[in-house]
């Protein structure tokens, strides 16, 4: 974490003298330590990679950066709020600026000065002081960037901050080694624990953060930690020849390890899941289809479906996956072909974030910012509407967002006629939330509520397209029938680079106030495409169910 503008940030003016005559290659420091609890042999190979220094070596450098630290400017919408979150807790905290990384041998340097300046100067001896992002370097070679040390009433306090509501092991292992270099820089420590997001905190503006943390203890945990022992296997890994592997979930998932490519104990790429495979029934289906002797849905012959799947929508799967195309029950189309006019199409976006910004909202709940809506008062008379909200964070949206909405529906009002949104059980909690929050809106809010025709449990019912391979998501829907549309990809039609990989990713990019004008307004008009593309394909499928016909 760079020095917050809300946080005193401290730094010497010249570099200090190693504690240790560690080189370069010999410290050792968080993302060390949990890479080899992870795994040796990603451990050995970054360490002979920073060793070398090759080309090759410092691309995989980049990509395996580690992942402790915990201080992060997108952990709410603007960087700020973070530091208003600390500095309420923290008043008289400073914080330390963070060295470039394991390379920068002066910046860490400058850092461990910088911490022990602070503690010299007093900092945790005032009433709301702390260190942010304290640098330690210990006489055994480690050196550390903990979140935060603190003052307690006989002691000091190490603190893992982490912006959710829960932790994991490492977050006890990287605890623990900081425990472990901040006694061997000769610190007093009362104790260490885990801050962690209370989401019962309701935030009250103008920066009044107090009460949105909460403290677990470590302190008992530490002793299944022998960070010692530890540090000297680390150091005998890094000297000998290639560990074996551990491999596991760690070797994929949605940061995999940058060295797979070249391990011969990793497991194999996960295939995607078959069309034809029995796993797109589900789970217990599945099951009881493998114990008959089946293996692929295509094993079945018509009287063996009829047999063991019972259900119609099973039937559907099996008839879609044997016939190699979508399958569309007549009974679909006879009932969208009742529904009457006017029809709409809706689609929303939310955003929840840590830190929350805006007042009256807690941590991680589910806000409203973006609105798409299609409008056809009868066949051909298509409008289009839609509300983003502004780029200014200091403003909740929420009222703005509801009545924008409404007055999207003059002179038509939402009584009349179908608004089509898929799995709409998430439309129908935010509404019922607004209507809540806003007592003078909540009759044409809960008015809109009830005219909510869900496509999720009518397709689950009476459809099934192979490519959806088992997934109801509305990407997955989206992908299998109207690929051409991109709704199923976020900034499909942009042709700049990707700038975020979700709405509200992008959403946090555009309130950052660190953003240029030119990206902000590039991230806004990929978040209004995408509404549309969205509610194109709502729209697509509707038409294409209705047309099913016996």
């Amino acid at each position: 974490m760079q020095a917050s503008p809300d946080m005193a940030a401290t730094s010497p003016a010249s570099p200090a003298t190693a504690t240790t005559s560690a080189t370069q290659q010999d410290w050792l420091d968080t993302d060390d330590l949990l890479r080899w609890r992870q795994c040796p042999r990603r451990y050995w190979w970054q360490r002979e990679a920073l060793a070398a220094g090759s080309a090759v070596a410092a691309d995989a450098l980049s990509a395996d950066d580690g992942s402790s630290h915990a201080l992060r400017p997108d952990d709410g919408p603007v960087g700020a709020a973070v530091g208003q979150a600390l500095r309420a807790s923290h008043p008289m905290g400073v914080e330390i600026v963070a060295p470039a990384g394991p390379h920068d041998a002066p910046g860490w340097a400058l850092a461990v000065r910088a911490t022990a300046a602070a503690l010299d100067a007093g900092v945790l001896d005032a009433e709301g002081g702390a260190i942010v992002g304290a640098c330690l370097a210990s006489d055994d070679g480690v050196r550390v960037r903990a979140d935060l040390l603190a003052p307690g009433e006989r002691g000091l306090r190490v603190l893992r901050l982490r912006h959710a509501t829960a932790g994991n092991e490492a977050d006890v292992d990287a605890a623990a080694l900081w425990a472990h270099v901040a006694a061997r820089s000769g610190l007093r420590l009362q104790g260490v624990a885990l801050r962690l997001v209370d989401t019962d905190f309701v935030y009250p503006g103008h920066g009044l953060y107090a009460g949105l943390y909460r403290d677990s203890d470590l302190s008992p945990m530490l002793g299944s930690r022998p960070v010692p022992a530890w540090l000297v296997a680390m150091r005998q890994c890094a000297r000998g020849g290639l560990p074996a592997a551990t491999p596991g979930a760690h070797c994929g998932g949605a940061a995999p390890c940058p060295w797979r490519p070249r391990c011969d104990a990793a497991p194999p790429e996960p295939e995607a899941t078959a069309p034809d495979a029995l796993a797109v029934l589900g789970r217990d289906h599945a099951q009881r289809l493998r114990a008959a002797g089946f293996a692929r849905l295509g094993e079945l012959s018509a009287a063996q479906a009829a047999a063991q799947l019972g259900e119609p929508r099973l039937q559907h799967i099996w008839q879609a996956v044997t016939q190699g195309a979508p399958v569309i029950a007549p009974a679909l189309g006879a009932q969208l072909r009742a529904m009457p006019w006017p029809r709409r199409w809706l689609r929303i976006d939310t955003l929840g974030y840590a830190v929350p910004v805006w007042a009256g909202t807690r941590p991680y709940q589910a806000l409203p910012f973006q609105w798409t809506l299609a409008d056809e008062s009868g066949p051909g008379t298509l409008l289009w509407h839609a509300y983003l909200a502004g780029a200014g964070a200091g403003t909740d949206p929420r009222r703005a967002w509801a009545e924008s909405l409404l007055a999207a529906a003059a002179p038509v009002p939402f009584e009349a006629g179908p608004v089509f949104a898929y799995n709409a059980g998430y439309e129908r909690n935010r509404l019922a939330e607004l209507a809540t929050l806003f007592d003078d809106l909540a009759p044409a809010l809960l008015a809109l509520q009830a005219r909510l025709v869900d496509l999720y449990p009518l397709m689950r019912a009476h459809v099934y397209h192979p490519e959806m391979r088992g997934a109801w998501s509305f990407r997955a829907v989206a992908r299998a029938f109207v690929p051409e549309l991109g709704g199923h990809r976020f900034g499909a039609d942009s042709p700049l680079p990707p700038l975020a990989a979700s709405p509200a990713e992008a959403m946090a990019r555009a309130l950052h106030p660190g953003t240029s004008a030119p990206v902000r307004e590039a991230l806004r008009g990929a978040l209004l495409a995408h509404g549309r593309r969205q509610v194109q394909v709502l729209m697509a499928l509707t038409r294409r169910f209705e047309q099913a016909a016996p």
